[in-house]
């Protein structure tokens, strides 16, 4: 294929085998795609057919096959001998996905490449426009991988007469299965924080807005240490729940809404502030109430 051409390395054959090798691109660019890791395994003949080898040949693992800047994953052409091979994408380049199954091919006794079976994003080209030559290409797509992660955006609200708006309230976040390793980007009003880890924990005052980066299909779980205020954690567009933490799994951005509220009632319901400013007149009072009772008990004092 004329739009192939400039990618194959060599157009010459080889102990008078047809050429071949073996391209990553990218899936949506066409451009060549580097840093694919692959493993080439032979195919093993048993009672009923062909069977996968355990391990990889010995010089086709992936600290050999990974794929150049121009796409080539080395070693794949016309150098291997006859025989069944299932290549096998072990990683695809960051912010990849792999091509998820096997590339099976054969190579006949002439060279000649015949694809077994492969997934859908890998094609076997073929070019003769060279007289006397054949040259055989796999061309290996892979897509980009769909983020797997999600935000989080979670906002702060705090009211009632006796509600601090100026106070830090501090929040948990546990991600399940992650390990030491595993960090997540968020920002707080705009500003990029520290990475978090699971266990980590952060601070909300009244109107911050805190986004999370977090894994999706994974339990997450938040809890705030509310000290004593009535919290409700709404998550989404669900009903507002009377708690202080709340575990939840994201299939994609979300946004959890934390409200605090202290209305100063008390048990008696009179208000918190009423009672104080009562029992600031009264006490001071009392000794002179006290005085005036005893006087008047003594000026009608009976005879």
């Amino acid at each position: 294929m004329k739009e192939n051409q400039a990618h194959y390395i060599d157009e010459k054959s080889k102990e008078n085998r047809p050429f071949s090798e073996a391209i990553k691109y990218d899936a949506r660019t066409n451009n060549p795609l580097p840093g694919a890791k692959f493993a080439l395994y032979k195919g093993i003949v048993n009672g009923t057919g062909y069977i996968k080898d355990y391990f990889p040949m010995e010089g086709y693992d992936t600290d050999v096959l990974i794929s150049g800047e121009n796409g080539v994953i080395p070693l794949i052409d016309n150098t291997l001998p006859a025989g069944r091979y299932y290549l096998t994408e072990k990683q695809a380049p960051q912010n990849f996905a792999g091509i998820g199954e096997d590339l099976v091919f054969d190579i006949t006794a002439e060279g000649e490449v015949v694809l077994v079976s492969a997934p859908a994003s890998v094609r076997l080209l073929t070019n003769n426009e060279t007289e006397g030559l054949t040259k055989y290409c796999f061309k290996i797509n892979n897509s980009r991988a769909a983020d797997p992660n999600a935000d989080l955006t979670v906002t702060k609200i705090v009211t009632g007469s006796f509600g601090n708006k100026a106070k830090d309230f501090t929040f948990t976040l546990t991600v399940d299965g992650a390990g030491a390793e595993d960090t997540f980007a968020w920002s707080k009003s705009g500003e990029s924080q520290t990475a978090l880890q699971s266990g980590g924990t952060f601070t909300m005052q009244h109107n911050d807005i805190v986004v999370i980066s977090l894994p999706k299909d994974t339990e997450i779980t938040l809890a705030e240490d509310n000290e004593n205020y009535l919290t409700t954690f709404r998550f989404s567009d669900g009903e507002a729940e009377e708690c202080a933490s709340r575990q939840f799994v994201l299939t994609g951005p979300a946004d959890l809404t934390v409200t605090n509220t202290r209305s100063g009632i008390i048990p008696t319901g009179i208000a918190g502030s009423a009672v104080v400013s009562v029992l600031l007149f009264i006490i001071p009072l009392l000794p002179i109430t006290c005085i005036l009772y005893n006087r008047k008990r003594r000026r009608y004092k009976p005879l």
